[in-house]
């Protein structure tokens, strides 16, 4: 009654495989995940994208996936699952004729890390799965970290503590037993309170929180997958004209409902900003409620992607009781003196070096001996580094052209 044919295919034991495939034989393994040389394979896949030029290049950017795309290409027929059966060493896949309106079964970027096989004692397990998704998830994490260095993002101790937590549990829910490209958290939600004083760098966090996240799904999860930002503005908001925006439906920049929905249905994730939360205890509950209902209605009619919905709110103030008991509450406080001068010194040498790099010098030395006025607000420290750069570009730009003449 669904179209589909379903194959249970026996995994073989390596000791009774001899491997000297010609490229279907490759190919079909490869697609269906259980190659003895599957790592490999993609690694020189990988390499011949690297020097091929832009004409040459297949689509997917991964062998298996272009395994796929070719045995539906001269079968008609795609494969829309594929399941393991860890206990009894059996694979399951499903295909259906190319015609139905059914997507084609993917992997993701980093299935080859959690295939739940062990190629030394040619094991597959379920505690091997789960032993690859820990070290993949630590891996995340410590890649998630230094890309939040690289945005030059100075986490608070707190921050770090409580966001590694909810972050792991929230990356666990959404890697795949069956390594398929996609990201469902499976109703496991994150929700973020973030409160501190003026400048402290909240909303400097949620921008670089979601390209970084971004650069996660696209790495490791799913390279179409990204991270879509809606920000609501509470601190302008009354109970009143925010029960107004959640009435506006259809096209518009007003309606919170129809911004996330347009990303959830392209299969993107939803952050959705509760930018200024106000400091009144009952009007915080009032917004609160009434966001909720906003993303109520929404899941009641995607409930499969319930889940794909972010929440970081941003206040001066602490969050009442009702929000409090939903949210993971992170005080953030200002970096220390020395970090807000490391901070400065490596943002100017950034600004500088951007700028300049548009001159084409063959070298440049530039010893740059200030200190910023040390302050808790971070807005002012970086208009000083970009006050300081665009003075030290500008005298730059001059000698340069100066020397040319």
């Amino acid at each position: 009654s669904s179209n589909a044919i379903s194959f249970f295919l026996q995994i073989p034991f390596k000791k009774d495989i001899v491997w000297n495939p010609n490229s279907q034989q490759l190919a079909l393994w490869s697609m269906l995940g259980i190659s003895p040389t599957q790592e490999e394979d993609e690694s020189f896949y990988s390499d011949f994208l690297k020097s091929s030029s832009q004409e040459e290049k297949p689509n997917q950017s991964l062998f298996s996936n272009y395994c796929i795309e070719c045995f539906e290409k001269f079968t008609n027929l795609k494969m829309t699952d594929r399941s393991v059966d860890y206990r009894l060493r059996f694979i399951r896949c499903a295909f259906e004729d190319k015609g139905f309106n059914i997507k084609s079964f993917q992997y993701m970027p980093a299935y080859t890390k959690i295939r739940g096989y062990n190629s030394i004692s040619d094991e597959f397990s379920e505690l091997i799965l789960k032993q690859q998704q820990e070290k993949l998830l630590n891996e995340i994490m410590t890649y998630f970290w230094n890309q939040m260095d690289e945005k030059r993002y100075i986490p608070d101790p707190e921050l770090k503590e409580k966001l590694n937590f909810e972050l792991y549990k929230y990356l666990l829910a959404g890697v795949s037993d069956n390594q398929s490209k996609q990201f469902k958290p499976n109703k496991q939600v994150l929700r973020l309170y973030l409160h501190g004083s003026a400048g402290v760098g909240k909303s400097e966090f949620v921008r670089v929180f979601s390209e970084v996240f971004t650069k996660i799904l696209k790495v490791y999860f799913d390279d179409n997958k990204e991270v879509r930002t809606v920000k609501v503005a509470l601190n302008s908001m009354t109970g009143r004209s925010l029960a107004s925006m959640a009435l506006v439906k259809g096209i518009s920049d007003y309606s919170i409902e129809r911004l996330c929905e347009q990303a959830l249905v392209r299969n993107h994730l939803v952050l959705l900003h509760l930018e200024e939360n106000p400091e009144d205890p009952e009007l915080q509950k009032q917004l609160f409620e009434i966001t909720h209902n906003i993303i109520k209605s929404l899941i009641h009619r995607y409930p499969e992607i319930s889940s794909n919905i972010i929440f970081i709110f941003t206040s001066n103030y602490s969050a009442q009781p009702t929000i409090a008991s939903n949210v993971c509450e992170i005080n953030i406080k200002p970096p220390n003196s020395q970090q807000k001068y490391e901070w400065c010194e490596r943002m100017l040498s950034d600004v500088i070096h951007k700028n300049v790099i548009s001159l084409k010098f063959d070298s440049l030395n530039l010893i740059v001996e200030v200190k910023p006025v040390v302050n808790n607000d971070m807005r002012i420290l970086r208009q000083w580094w970009l006050t300081i750069g665009f003075h030290i570009f500008q005298h730059i730009e001059k000698s340069f052209f100066e020397s040319k003449d």
